[in-house]
């Protein structure tokens, strides 16, 4: 993935201060799930971050907070069918499978096919829908089947 943003590997300042932030900004969040910060170098400006950018800088710190290291990339970024793979954590050749059936778009560079990260990430959602779907409907039948769980 040639276009990454920027690789962050917590240590243990990072840790303790990241924790801290968090703690600070969900305190401090409003109902509608945004925050307004105070400059430190001038007091009469101030910032609002709306609850998407709040949301995920939550998430950025409770992943530095467990000592995760985190890799930014744009939804545009190109992957090799390798790093598809590792992402939805399968073999190449069923991400093949799935490409080759047309569940995952992708295009070809010469012989080398590629996929957007956005469409990669769809087609991941959708399957986890389809999962918990599949799970509820399970429960639902062993509940009126009484099968005792």
């Amino acid at each position: 993935m040639s276009q990454i943003i920027d690789t962050l590997i917590p240590n243990d300042i990072d840790i303790k201060n990241e924790e801290e932030c968090s703690r600070v900004l969900l305190s401090n969040m409003k109902e509608n799930h945004s925050i307004e910060l105070q400059l430190k170098n001038n007091p009469l400006q101030s910032l609002t971050l709306s609850s998407p950018i709040l949301q995920m800088l939550l998430k950025v710190l409770d992943q530095t907070v467990k000592g995760n290291a985190l890799t930014i990339y744009p939804t545009e970024v190109k992957l090799t069918s390798q790093e598809a793979a590792n992402i939805l954590n399968v073999s190449r050749p069923f991400l093949i499978k799935l490409l080759e059936t047309e569940k995952i778009p992708f295009y070809r560079v010469g012989t080398h096919r590629r996929i957007l990260l956005k469409d990669l990430l769809k087609y991941k959602t959708r399957m986890l829908v389809k999962r918990e779907d599949a799970l509820d409907e399970l429960t639902a039948l062993s509940q009126e089947l009484d099968m005792g769980y």
